[in-house]
């Protein structure tokens, strides 16, 4: 159980009504009155090798760990195969194990209590997709599948049509004992092409077509550690379609500028909105490809797109050296993952390696020092085992 702690200008009291309570998967933190008991399981937390834990009794329970909350994708849904206004072709790659939606890019990503799309995250030890995004098959008899969030916690969780009404994420159910609900058809699953993803010969995993996961970009101080630039601003140049335009790349997500002109960073597809051009090897202006306009950077640390100037100021300059987007009026970078304060969410516990947590501070709270101390004296009295007491009317015993 975390208990919260709360400063109020020099004087540091402890609010002693609120505990941190985590429910599951993608499910943000809030605070509630806290269980002297520990009867409120979304209390349960523990400190397990620097990772903030979801604990239960009962390992089917909740699962995870506390990390920085993720972006939120596209939700796959089920349904009709080969109804209009949905992509619905999806393919496993053979190098990194992630299924991706053939149109987007995107890799099928376990969220809470159903499935989404986000760009594909890989470990660079392993060069293989993980947590959330890590999804194994389990072959059935019926020459069908299960498909098994594996990372997600200490019990998998597999995809589940609801009788083709919903696709959700469910606990799974022994293989030998069949369960139509978590039998997926999935033929073509290594072809480049990619194929549905069926139950039942009619529902298809789908998602909406032009559906895109994005993030804000921002105008920020640029950032380098020996010589690397800090996560969210490191960009390479892609040349992979053309000799003279490139695509921004950070792994999956690529420079984008969206319908309205915004510029934001989108999962990388080829589009010409991905697409640039710089007028010299070093500092230039940069061209978007689908909008022919030039980005901006200005004094008050707008990023933008505006028409080209002939001769460029210093607001349509950039650098496109040591792998960082930078220039602009303020000489600062492009950054989509800016350092700024962190929501937290229930991630799983392989994506939320990247937060350390260490006991600061401990103390134990008023009322737990009691009851730990009347447990001692009076271990009967509150295992509900004395009715009455002898004691001469008046003699009272407090606890």
């Amino acid at each position: 159980m975390l208990r919260c702690k709360r400063s109020s200008q020099d004087e540091r009291n402890w609010n002693t009504d609120q505990c941190i309570s985590a429910g599951g998967l993608g499910d943000g933190l809030k605070t509630y009155t806290c269980s002297t008991y520990g009867e409120f399981w979304d209390q349960w937390i523990k400190l397990d090798n620097k990772q903030l834990k979801l604990y239960s009794q009962n390992p089917r329970g909740r699962s995870g760990c506390i990390g920085a909350e993720r972006e939120k994708g596209a939700e796959v849904t089920i349904e009709d195969c080969g109804v209009p206004g949905y992509r619905q072709s999806f393919r496993v790659d053979r190098e990194t194990g992630g299924i991706i939606e053939v149109g987007s890019g995107e890799c099928l990503t376990a969220s809470h209590d159903h499935f989404e799309l986000l760009p594909c995250e890989i470990d660079p030890e392993s060069g293989k997709v993980f947590g959330e995004q890590a999804i194994t098959f389990t072959e059935l008899k019926s020459n069908r599948y299960q498909l098994r969030a594996s990372e997600v916690g200490e019990v998998p969780l597999c995809a589940d049509s609801s009788s083709g009404t919903k696709l959700v994420l469910y606990s799974c159910y022994n293989p030998k004992m069949r369960n139509n609900n978590q039998e997926w058809e999935f033929l073509e699953r290594f072809s480049d092409l990619g194929s549905n993803i069926k139950f039942g010969g009619t529902k298809c995993m789908s998602v909406l077509a032009g559906a895109k996961t994005t993030r804000k970009v921002f105008y920020d101080t640029c950032v380098t550690n020996n010589g690397l630039p800090k996560p969210g601003q490191r960009f390479e140049k892609d040349y992979s379609d053309s000799k003279s335009e490139f695509a921004l790349r950070d792994g999956n997500w690529c420079l984008d500028v969206n319908e309205e002109g915004g510029v934001q960073v989108a999962s990388c597809d080829g589009s010409s909105s991905q697409k640039w051009r710089s007028e010299a090897d070093q500092i230039s202006a940069l061209v978007n490809i689908e909008t022919s306009m030039c980005l901006q950077g200005d004094k008050d640390g707008d990023l933008s797109m505006s028409s080209c100037s002939f001769s460029p100021g210093d607001s349509q300059r950039w650098n496109l050296a040591e792998n960082l987007v930078r220039g602009g009026e303020e000489d600062a970078c492009i950054d989509y993952k800016p350092v700024r304060t962190t929501p937290l969410s229930v991630v799983s516990c392989p994506r939320a390696r990247s937060i350390k947590w260490s006991i600061y501070e401990p103390f134990e709270p008023l009322e737990t020092r009691l009851y730990r101390e009347a447990r001692g004296k009076y271990p009967k009295l509150l295992a509900g085992e004395v009715s009455h007491t002898d004691a001469p009317e008046g003699n009272i015993i407090e606890v």
